[in-house]
């Protein structure tokens, strides 16, 4: 019998995916105040596209799991004919037990040429959970 929950690997790596991915897109809206253009287009996030956050979302998901707080892994999209190169840096740090669940911040700092923004979420996870956003700093 496995300890897997009943959304199973599949729903948990989308809701992985889907709690990274909202928190990018939310952090790359522009206000509504803002004239259309000015900060987007200044911005790696407009540079991302669905593929591109699913495997962002994918390497925290493996430096979660795998890597030391300080321990950098790159993420890189390579440049194509019609779209520039992306990369990003992700590095865990923070990590803590509070009420008997593992946290840990992620940065995450999207480059795409010379611009960058820099995300950090947290993640906390039970001892038979997986990884669930908690919020970002």
């Amino acid at each position: 019998m496995s300890n897997h929950d009943s959304t199973g690997q599949a729903g948990r790596e989308t809701h992985l995916a889907a709690a990274l991915g909202a928190l990018l897109l939310a952090l790359a809206s522009a206000p509504a105040w803002s004239a259309p253009g000015d900060i987007l287009e200044s911005t790696p996030m407009i540079q991302l596209d669905k593929n591109d956050i699913a495997a962002i979302n994918s390497t925290v998901r493996v430096v979660l799991n795998t890597k030391n707080d300080g321990e950098t892994t790159p993420w890189v999209r390579p440049a194509t004919a019609d779209r520039a190169e992306v990369s990003a840096d992700i590095t865990p740090e923070g990590t803590s037990i509070k009420n008997r669940e593992t946290c840990r911040f992620v940065t995450v700092t999207v480059h795409a040429g010379n611009n960058a923004v820099k995300l950090r979420p947290q993640y906390c996870r039970s001892a038979s959970a997986e990884w669930e956003l908690q919020g970002a700093q």
